[in-house]
């Protein structure tokens, strides 16, 4: 998918249920190269108009923090979700190229399940552009990969 080959950095979701996993490769964020200021909204670009800005290949043993905040609690989020979600790495590591972000069913801060959940708000911010990743999500009941 996008042209990316094997060999790119993975994300990976093993969400433990029914051993069913999330794949997310090349996390690679690219911006809109302009000569004169954009105005708004911003025009449509030229093929070949990006230039890369940002990507994350999860080549290291952890999370960059520079790139990502772990988001931590258990109060619903607003959606009622179930899980507690820690920064341990028994839900989120990295490894071989892959961030692995894994839901548990275990009893952890008043919730029956852990997961993770990280994001780059307030990390990395781009104007206009093309966001490119390659993802391998889950499938049934209940599994919401956002």
């Amino acid at each position: 998918m996008y042209g990316l080959s094997d060999s790119d950095a993975r994300i990976l979701f093993n969400l433990g249920l029914n051993s069913t996993n999330v794949c997310i490769d090349n996390v690679v964020f690219k911006e809109i190269v302009c000569t004169t200021p954009t105005p708004n909204p911003a025009p449509t670009p030229k093929p070949g108009a990006y230039a890369l800005v940002w990507s994350d290949e999860f080549d290291g043993t952890s999370l960059n923090t520079n790139n990502w905040v772990y988001d931590l609690g258990g109060d619903g989020w607003g959606n009622n979700e179930l899980q507690y979600y820690t920064d341990r790495t028994d839900n989120v590591r990295v490894a071989n190229g892959l961030l692995t972000i894994e839901a548990k069913a275990e009893v952890y801060g008043g919730n029956n399940y852990t997961s993770g959940r990280i994001k780059s708000k307030g990390k990395q911010e781009f104007g206009y552009g093309k966001i490119s990743d390659r993802i391998k999500l889950p499938t049934g009941q209940g599994i919401w990969s956002a």
